[in-house]
């Protein structure tokens, strides 16, 4: 961001590097260039999840990852090829990650400064169409639902800033969509429900529920039992 000029200064700097090579690489050539690694640091480092956390002596920092951010924003072919060179440097080259997926990896943390950040990113006029895709994409290759991830960081970032992020809804409802096709398996295995119960179970509109359990049953993931009013949803173990 700072080269960029979307802001003035910065408290540290983040490597991400698609291999480890190339992080134990960079990492000793900050060795040679009077930097150490720190090892002792608190709590909040720990989820960071870095390859390794380094310091010179005038305390500027420089956070190295191996192809994931905070356990969790993964360097995705999408977000490989939206970054854009901004020099060599020998062997090295270095790519700034695109705005949109800066956005993105904010939502993740928990510092004050990163809501600061997406603020100043979203006055940039971001492609919600790009931050959409790699949603889907870190989804895929996650436990979380990236799509609310998002939509709760974007929550606190209109409070703070008194804005209104137009497009967060969306990420609410297929976020949501998203939600219902890897629970609600379970839950009718569990417990048998009706549109209302999961609608209830989950926060989510009722309109929405029905569109999932229809696809779930059209690809015959669930059971529905017509002759209950409300209509019974359920998994066969047969």
């Amino acid at each position: 961001m700072s080269l960029r000029g979307d802001k003035d200064t910065t408290k540290d700097i983040d490597m991400v590097f698609g291999t480890k090579e190339g992080a134990t690489a960079f990492v000793s050539a900050l060795k040679r260039s009077s930097f150490t690694e720190e090892r002792d640091l608190p709590d909040m480092y720990g989820q960071l999840d870095a390859f390794a956390i380094m310091k010179d002596d005038d305390l500027f920092w420089v956070d190295v990852f191996y192809r994931r951010v905070c356990k969790k924003f993964y360097l995705s072919s999408g977000v490989k090829e939206r970054a854009e060179e901004w020099g060599s440097f020998g062997d090295f080259r270095l790519l700034l990650t695109s705005r949109e997926d800066i956005f993105l990896s904010k939502s993740v943390t928990e510092r004050d400064r990163d809501l600061e950040d997406m603020m100043v990113l979203y006055r940039e006029v971001l492609d919600s169409d790009v931050i959409f895709e790699e949603c889907d994409t870190q989804t895929e290759n996650s436990e979380k639902i990236w799509h609310l991830f998002l939509a709760k960081k974007i929550d606190e970032m209109e409070e703070m800033y008194e804005v209104t992020v137009p497009w967060k809804e969306d990420l609410v409802e297929i976020g949501g969509r998203i939600l219902l096709e890897r629970k609600v398996p379970d839950l009718v295995a569990d417990r048998p429900s009706t549109v209302a119960q999961i609608a209830e179970e989950y926060y989510v509109e009722e309109d929405v529920v029905k569109s999932v359990l229809t696809e779930l049953e059209d690809k015959g993931v669930i059971k529905v039992d017509r002759k209950r009013r409300p209509n019974l949803y359920f998994l066969d173990n047969e």
